[in-house]
């Protein structure tokens, strides 16, 4: 009867630490964030609230810096709310409903050879650049290689692509970054159907299934390398840490150390889990970032099925080990008294 009271109160120990202290520790460690969202639109719509609600705070602290004539907290607190108010005139009037059903293939051939060659390839229809440089050249050049635009519209959110096109800083979330210079400009003269002719001609030139090794590639592998599939990326390591101001990881176990469930929302949405990282959103669509996320378990958890059902049967091993242990303990104690 002892060892079973003995058995519960370590029970109880185990299932608190495991059910309370842990996820406690976790939820404040690691706070909890929205799911993530593939309406790029509505997600913007709660970036576009929690600015309205710094600018008061804003507001706020530049009024007490004047009261305190401090000229070097007025210049910053200053700073700081003119940025907030001038995301927040952007955000409101960037995303619009595009209507795709109206583009025109041709037309956006057209367009991307007379406004994009000069920086882009696409390979898979004889195009490359006018300039003639090579990927290397145009990489150090512009701190990142500008992606082949053959597969992109299989892996990216069309309305992402079309407003990406419109104003990369703000489709890809990087209007925290203080004096940064996108490598893409900006087209905003562009109109909505000249958007939607671009769009639809990149989607009527993309394969309709990549390999998941392929959707990364497309992604991921300019910034990135994944050393253990011998998947290097495409651009300079030292100009992308120049470009970005941050070292961008190699990816081979970022599954194991971060796991599934962090990875889709931090790859849908880099600033809701790490504010103000170098890391933009690069508006991967919900299949394409499964296919991203299997990718890397392929690569660097391979064995995560084996080792999840072994661990089933070791569970199993030692409640047959500790019925044994106790049965034995019994029959020697009853042998001694």
């Amino acid at each position: 009867m002892r060892e079973f009271k003995i058995l519960v109160i370590v029970a109880v120990v185990v299932g608190i630490i495991y059910w309370g202290v842990e996820p406690l520790a976790h939820s404040i460690m690691h706070p909890k964030v929205s799911a993530a969202n593939y309406d790029f639109k509505e997600a913007d719509a709660e970036a576009i609230e929690q600015i309205k609600k710094q600018i008061p705070l804003a507001e706020q602290k530049l009024q007490a810096a004047k009261e305190a004539k401090d000229d070097k907290e007025i210049k910053q607190a200053q700073k700081k709310l003119d940025k907030l108010q001038n995301n927040l005139a952007q955000l409101e009037a960037f995303w619009n409903d595009i209507d795709f059903s109206q583009g025109n293939a041709q037309e956006g051939k057209a367009i991307i050879m007379e406004q994009c060659l000069t920086c882009h390839n696409v390979a898979s229809q004889g195009l490359t650049r006018i300039t003639g440089q090579s990927d290397e050249e145009v990489a150090a050049a512009y701190g990142v290689l500008p992606p082949d635009l053959s597969n992109i519209a299989s892996v990216l959110d069309r309305n992402y692509l079309a407003h990406f096109i419109k104003n990369p800083i703000l489709a890809s979330k990087l209007w925290e970054k203080d004096d940064f210079n996108h490598a893409m400009p900006p087209y905003m003269h562009f109109s909505d159907k000249e958007l939607a002719d671009v769009v639809v001609y990149l989607e009527s030139i993309a394969p309709k299934e990549l390999s998941d090794k392929e959707a990364f590639e497309q992604s991921c592998a300019r910034c990135h390398s994944v050393n253990y599939d011998s998947v290097p990326a495409l651009s300079n390591p030292s100009d992308v840490e120049r470009y970005l101001g941050k070292k961008a990881p190699d990816l081979s176990m970022m599954i194991r150390s971060r796991g599934a469930d962090y990875l889709e929302k931090f790859i849908n949405d880099p600033q809701k889990l790490l504010a103000n990282t170098s890391m933009p959103r690069v508006g991967a669509t919900q299949k394409a970032e499964k296919q991203i996320i299997a990718y890397l378990e392929s690569v660097g958890d391979s064995k995560k099925a084996e080792r999840e059902s072994l661990g089933f049967k070791i569970i199993i091993f030692f409640v047959v080990m500790s019925i044994l242990a106790y049965l034995w303990k019994r029959k020697i104690w009853n042998d001694l008294h």
